[in-house]
């Protein structure tokens, strides 16, 4: 879960993942366009098809429209001259059909071209019969020599004694050269002849199947049938989008461009919902709970017994992603979404648990838990100290006030000292950078001061270095005990101990960094056994 996380909480991978996004998008709104742009060619193309099928729809129908004549109006005996001017008077309709046959037993007796033959010519079986009330056979591609029409060839169409001469259909498939067409003429087996077009794009319609086909070798490619009624006349197309690319430049460049467009506000919405589910403070809100809480504890060297009293809690947060996150990254969250009791009583339940369940036992440690001004309120302090507060026999709990802003003397000093009434111990954070003045000192009943470790680390010689010893006296002459932080050098350490009467408690890198509870646990038995007894002395 934390490798996945990971894509969503680092730049880099938040930058692979937009620009995924955006080629995705592209891709996928080039598509929707290009199935648009074929929809609407297919809608061209069925137009333009209805128009082909509409006139060979009128063919069959005049073929048809013919014969009920004839089967009417020619009654003479068959071949006579009666007989061919009746054949001629329909000959004359304005149907496009001008050759008759007579036609007896397979064999032609007698035409409108070349009267009665001499020898009867025999057509042969038909390449297929059209079925219904009057059925109707059909001769393709016939030579019509036989006739009188020399050089000829036509389709033979008979029902009955009457036979037609269909002359060559010529089809005329007004399309866009990106589409491939083909006009045929289909038996009812399933047999066709070409009749117009590019040859074998109906073979291949029925092979691949009609639709939009996205696998084709040749790209992406709309498949379509037209028929007529009877299905005996079809129009089969083709439409590769390559083609369309090949003869519309200008519509692949409007494709192009659209398809950009898209795929950047996709991305720009997609970035936005990652950024604000995935945010830092995102992730911190949903997640923040005991099992993403980690404890540090920053050893105290009490200078009077050089023996450890005591411990901070520190609390660092484990993000989705694994990383250690350190204070200063959540602590406006959590001051901005007024989350401050609710982190006080993780960490206070995380720490009981930790130092309760592992450190040595017969060791009495004092506790430092950092908490917010607005949170003194000794009822919730007390309910949510009271894990810590139920190992009172190993641990004393001291409370550090962060000067977060100002303190309200009249309203925090009520609250301190129901604190210590309890057994709490306080202590004013930071002392020196924050809001905290030698009034704040004077005037609260707290039990000490932590000097802010700008002073501890300040070089020698610098005026921050010279004002340690000036806070130290300021804060000892009001009767407070000291705790000097950030102690990183066994220089600055033996410099404080030179004023041993002045500084109580000091802690920072120099006696130990912030261990694990594992850490602490062994860092505390390697001083036992006199820190038994350290804490007590400095109490």
């Amino acid at each position: 879960m934390a490798g996945i996380s990971a894509l969503f909480v680092s730049a880099r991978s938040l930058r692979a993942i937009g620009i995924a996004v955006w080629l995705v998008s592209a891709l996928l709104f080039a598509g929707v366009f290009s199935l648009a742009v074929a929809f609407q060619g297919r809608e061209a193309v069925r137009t333009n098809v209805a128009h082909g099928i509409a006139d060979v729809q009128r063919l069959v129908s005049n073929v048809d429209k013919a014969f009920d004549e004839l089967a009417r109006s020619v009654t003479s005996p068959p071949c006579g001259t009666f007989y061919m001017r009746q054949l001629r008077r329909v000959a004359y309709l304005p149907d496009g059909l001008s050759e008759f046959f007579h036609v007896e037993d397979g064999k032609v007796i007698c035409t409108l071209s070349a009267e009665h033959l001499e020898t009867a010519h025999g057509i042969g079986p038909p390449d297929f019969v059209r079925e219904g009330t009057a059925p109707t056979s059909f001769w393709l591609d016939r030579d019509l020599g036989f006739t009188g029409l020399s050089g000829m060839v036509g389709t033979i169409v008979q029902r009955g004694n009457f036979a037609t001469v269909i002359p060559p259909e010529h089809i005329t498939l007004a399309l866009p050269p990106w589409i491939d067409a083909e006009a045929v003429v289909v038996s009812p087996a399933g047999r066709w002849w070409h009749r117009a077009g590019k040859e074998r794009i109906h073979q291949d319609v029925l092979i691949a199947g009609t639709g939009i086909v996205w696998t084709d070798a040749n790209g992406p490619a709309i498949r379509a049938m037209t028929c007529n009624d009877d299905r005996h006349y079809c129009i089969s197309t083709r439409i590769y989008l390559a083609n369309v690319a090949a003869y519309s430049p200008s519509l692949i460049l409007l494709i192009v461009v659209f398809a950009a467009l898209g795929a950047s506000w996709v991305t720009r919405v997609v970035r936005g919902l990652i950024q604000r589910y995935w945010s830092f403070e995102a992730r911190f809100l949903r997640n923040l709970n005991a099992q993403s809480l980690i404890c540090a504890y920053q050893p105290i060297l009490d200078m009077s017994t050089n023996r450890i009293a005591g411990c901070e809690v520190l609390v660092r947060w484990r993000d989705v992603d694994d990383s250690i996150v350190y204070p200063d990254a959540f602590l406006p969250i959590v001051a901005r979404h007024d989350m401050m009791r609710r982190l006080t009583t993780l960490i206070v339940s995380r720490a009981a648990t930790e130092l309760g369940d592992r450190l040595p036992s017969g060791v009495l440690l004092q506790v430092n838990v950092n908490i917010f001004p607005s949170e003194l309120d000794a009822a919730a302090i007390e309910a949510a100290f009271q894990p810590l507060r139920a190992l009172s026999d190993r641990f004393v709990v001291a409370l550090e006030i962060i000067e977060s802003d100002a303190l309200p003397l009249e309203l925090v000093q009520s609250e301190i000292e129901t604190l210590r009434r309890a057994g709490y111990r306080i202590y004013l954070d930071d002392f020196g950078t924050g809001y905290s003045t030698i009034r704040h000192v004077a005037a609260l009943e707290i039990d000490g001061i932590k000097l802010d470790k700008a002073f501890a680390m300040a070089p020698d010689g610098t005026v921050m270095a010279e004002m340690l010893h000036h806070a130290v006296g300021m804060v000892r002459s009001a009767g407070r005990k000291v705790v000097v932080e950030g102690v990183e050098t066994a220089a600055r350490l033996a410099q404080l101990r030179e004023k041993t009467d002045h500084v109580d408690f000091v802690q920072g890198y120099h006696i130990s960094r912030p261990l694990d509870i594992d850490g602490f646990a062994a860092f505390l038995r390697e001083q036992m056994p006199a820190a038994k007894t350290a804490a007590r002395q400095a109490a």
